[in-house]
């Protein structure tokens, strides 16, 4: 604002009005019309300057009192402009001038082998240093072990509103959601320890302040006191806040000693030690004052949260065992099975499939089939993406390829009229891609999928299986898609010569279908199924497919029912299903549908 001779923006803005004639050095208004006028020209320098990005900033320089008599700054607006200008305070409020980042900080004392790191390690470094709150962190310790959360250096930039609604950015953050402290690595902060502190603070309290207890209402109403008798502070915001500065902000500390205590329930102080020390800093002593209740109440406000967080703890230990056990249960199952079953079925993809098929599980896709092709429309892109991360799709994995070598523009459109104009280069280099594409699914173990006709022309005996679709299917789709040119030179054409050379595939490999590829997998519980029930026929001492169908046959309705799902499995399973489900009514762990 203006010319700067002083340090801080207050001093500046002060010494500016007594220029003005505006107010003395008591901050007495002498002249309220010049005070006025001379305060709204202030305004207009810092808004040009300092906040020229926030929308509708509509903040006073200085306020004044009813009487006109009286000049109070907006401690809110100069911090903020002092720190805009590298102008920081430290805890005891000296000034201090930083150039420093979160992230150069944080890499210079805490974090200096890695982005990440455990609330519980970060406070026991703290305690042993020099810092003035070191003391602090000592003491809190358990209670931060209890919800040991991640702190981690990010590069993003948050940006939140303050209670007045301007917008502002932070260089820390407790992340409720996904309970962890995110520091913001390119915001500057000259003091790693208390903003680490800060954060932590939250994490340890921010679920149990959202609870309706005894606890929160007492300490709500100390809030909402406080809140009616001090100046706007950034520890008022909201009730969080409030607790946070209880522990670290030296000012705001102060400003609650001078309140009277209020008509609340006496609470134990769990960390008398830490008031006494706290106190000791700023050379205050121990009284019945505001401040006093609201500590008490404070690490009231920790140790209920601590105790909820052990629990959850042992809660989600014996919901961790009941797994291990149900995992140990099914692993013990599988072993039962005649031992060779998987095997043959591996050996013999053909008997495999026919199994699959007198169980009603034909024209599915097994761990046998390595190399597929399928029919363009069938969804390969829709698998891969689905989060399968077991199969390559050729088409999105391998020919972009094309554009890379070619130095055409990305994406299919290009590499089509590449083709168009190009068609020998861009058939060797599908040949060279596709040699490429196989080595990849046999060294992984990945399967593989395809839809180019020239690979079903080319190499028919790569492919262990070929889905296909009908005409009018695949019309329908292309329609969908807005894909769809008509006439025998467009995609019925196009269509008419897929069939053809299909037609010239081993037709024990086609399997034609209306669905899509992600419905075709044999699953887990369906290939368990079918070994099972395979092994208990090889038991009767037969082996012909002819026969397996007439047991399956005779082995349908209720009975498989009973075979099938009245098993100790299914009785655990419907244990842990009911233990998942309480545990999301109480919000332990989230559901997959949130």
């Amino acid at each position: 604002m203006s010319c700067r001779p002083f340090k801080t923006s207050e001093a500046n803005a002060k010494a500016f009005l007594k220029t003005k004639g505006a107010i003395d050095n008591f901050l007495n208004i002498k002249d309220l019309n010049t005070f006025r006028k001379e305060n709204a020209i202030l305004k207009e320098q810092a808004k040009n300057k300092y906040f020229p990005n926030v929308k509708d900033w509509n903040e006073k320089i200085f306020f004044e009192n009813r009487e006109g008599t009286k000049a109070i700054p907006n401690k809110k607006v100069f911090k903020q402009i002092d720190n805009i200008n590298g102008i920081y305070y430290s805890p005891t409020e000296q000034i201090v001038k930083t150039e420093k980042t979160v992230n150069s900080l944080a890499k210079a004392t805490y974090f200096k082998d890695s982005d990440t790191k455990k609330a519980s390690d970060v406070f026991t470094e703290i305690s042993k240093s020099n810092y003035p709150l070191n003391k602090l962190a000592e003491k809190l310790l358990p209670y931060v072990k209890a919800n040991d959360v991640d702190i981690e250096l990010s590069n993003e930039t948050f940006k939140f509103n303050l209670e007045d609604g301007t917008e502002t950015t932070a260089a820390g953050v407790y992340d409720s959601n996904n309970n962890k402290v995110m520091l913001f690595k390119n915001e500057y902060f000259d003091n790693i320890e208390k903003l680490i502190i800060h954060e932590v603070l939250h994490s340890i309290s921010a679920y149990q302040l959202k609870q309706d207890s005894e606890t929160n209402n007492d300490f709500k109403k100390l809030f909402d006191y406080a809140k009616e008798n001090i100046p706007k502070s950034y520890e008022l915001e909201n009730i969080d806040e409030f607790l946070v500065g209880i522990f670290t902000d030296s000012k705001f500390i102060k400003q609650l000693q001078k309140l009277p205590a209020i008509e609340v329930k006496k609470y134990k102080n769990f960390l008398e030690e830490v008031i006494d020390y706290l106190l000791s800093l700023m050379k205050l002593t121990k009284g019945t004052t505001l401040y006093d209740q609201a500590f008490d109440i404070a690490t009231n406000v920790l140790e209920e949260q601590k105790q909820y967080s052990e629990t959850m703890k042992n809660e989600e230990e014996y919901m961790r065992k009941q797994i291990e056990e149900m995992d140990n249960y099914l692993y013990s199952s599988a072993q039962k099975i005649t031992s060779g079953v998987e095997e043959l079925f591996n050996e013999n993809p053909e008997l495999a499939n026919q199994v699959y098929e007198a169980l009603g599980f034909d024209s599915l896709i097994t761990s046998n089939d390595k190399i597929i092709y399928g029919h363009p429309g069938i969804g390969k892109t829709y698998l891969r993406d689905s989060g399968r991360t077991n199969v390559i799709d050729f088409d999105s994995d391998y020919k972009n390829k094309i554009n890379e070598k070619f130095n055409l523009p990305k994406g299919f459109k290009a590499r089509n009229d590449f083709q168009n104009n190009n068609k020998e280069k861009y058939q060797q280099a599908i040949r060279e891609l596709w040699n490429e594409a196989k080595q990849e699914a046999k060294e992984t173990g990945k399967q593989l999928f395809a839809s180019d006709m020239i690979l079903l022309r080319e190499f028919a005996n790569d492919f262990d299986k070929v889905i296909t679709m009908s005409k009018e299917t695949f019309i329908k789709r292309a329609k969908q898609r807005n894909d769809y040119t008509p006439g025998l030179e467009g995609t019925e054409g196009w269509k008419n010569s897929l069939d053809i050379a299909i037609a010239n595939i081993n037709k024990s490999k086609v399997f034609t279908t209306d669905k899509y590829l992600s419905d075709l997998f044999i699953t887990p519980e369906q290939k368990q199924q079918a070994l099972q029930l395979y092994s208990q026929y090889l038991n009767t001492g037969k082996n012909d497919i002819k026969g397996f169908k007439e047991f399956v046959e005779k082995q349908s309705g209720q009975e498989v029912k009973e075979k099938t799902q009245e098993t100790k499995k299914d009785i655990v399973s419907s244990a842990i299903e009911n233990q998942i489900e309480e545990l999301i009514r109480k919000g332990i762990i989230k559901s997959k549908c949130d």
